[in-house]
């Protein structure tokens, strides 16, 4: 027994030996393993978030994205006559080459974007866009949430929050028009609505445009009963003016026959 147990000692202390020796001989690479580890790591995450991917349309963004409501980056190309934002979309990991190709501000591979939670009738459309196109070539912040390639519908496009750079912080486009009361709020698909983080937008946006509605703004604008007696009064009293100037016009047409009868006599 006690053979077997210096045997094994020694067995083991020439592996701890071999070890240690193994390790001062590759000191400098085992050091290095831990960024190598990083390394793939880091393309095995960047891969799988397409940090390098430009995706040019909506059947290019995989289904995940859309699930987890991913926040993406583009540059506004230009804004049709219905209120769609065409934009180019950013990777997150750009070149030289594809920051030259955004500033030509081409509009081939844009992906059209709809204000998620917004409608407006037709009268009101023309504001709309006149507000929308202040964005053209800019860089805004798009939030996926719905397309309507899941819905089947002939008009393919993607209903985003669109959030806009301004100073300190970026602010929803949504809320704001709908603060505004440049649109009005429109219920969201029951998909979202099933879920806890579509019933706190829908909150939200409903609460903005309450907000229009309380301060009477855009399309929920509406005289005080003030405004609507001066209105009245103003309205009266240039009936009054108007008649009056009326009267007096009349009345020396009137005396011009008279007058001229006069001065005759008065040269004969």
């Amino acid at each position: 027994m006690k053979i077997l147990q210096t045997v094994n000692c020694l067995s083991l202390e020439s592996a701890l030996n071999g070890t240690t020796s193994f390790i001062d001989r590759n000191l400098r690479w085992i050091q290095n393993v831990p960024y190598v580890l990083l390394g793939v790591g880091c393309l095995i995450v960047g891969r799988r978030l397409k940090v390098l991917t430009q995706f040019k349309s909506i059947s290019d963004i995989p289904h995940e994205f859309m699930k987890r409501n991913v926040s993406l980056r583009g540059c506004v190309t230009r804004v049709s006559h219905d209120g769609t934002i065409y934009v180019r979309h950013v990777p997150i990991i750009k070149f030289k080459k594809f920051q030259s190709i955004v500033k030509e501000g081409n509009r081939l591979n844009a992906l059209p974007i709809k204000l998620l939670g917004l409608q407006c009738s037709e009268d009101e459309l023309a504001k709309l866009q006149r507000e929308l196109e202040k964005l053209q070539h800019t860089m805004i912040w798009f939030q996926l949430w719905s397309n309507d390639l899941q819905e089947n519908s002939n008009m393919k496009s993607l209903h985003c929050l669109v959030s806009t750079p301004k100073w300190p912080f970026n602010r929803c486009l949504n809320v704001d028009l709908l603060n505004e009361g440049l649109a009005e709020f429109q219920p969201l698909p029951q998909n979202l609505m099933e879920q806890r983080k579509g019933l706190a937008l829908a909150e939200r946006l409903v609460k903005a445009q309450n907000y229009a509605i309380k301060k009477r703004r855009g399309i929920w604008y509406e005289p005080t009963k003030m405004q609507s007696y001066v209105a009245s009064a103003k309205d009266g009293y240039a009936q009054i003016q108007l008649r009056q100037w009326g009267t007096n016009i009349g009345s020396s047409l009137k005396n011009i026959p008279s007058s001229l009868t006069q001065w005759f006599k008065r040269k004969t």
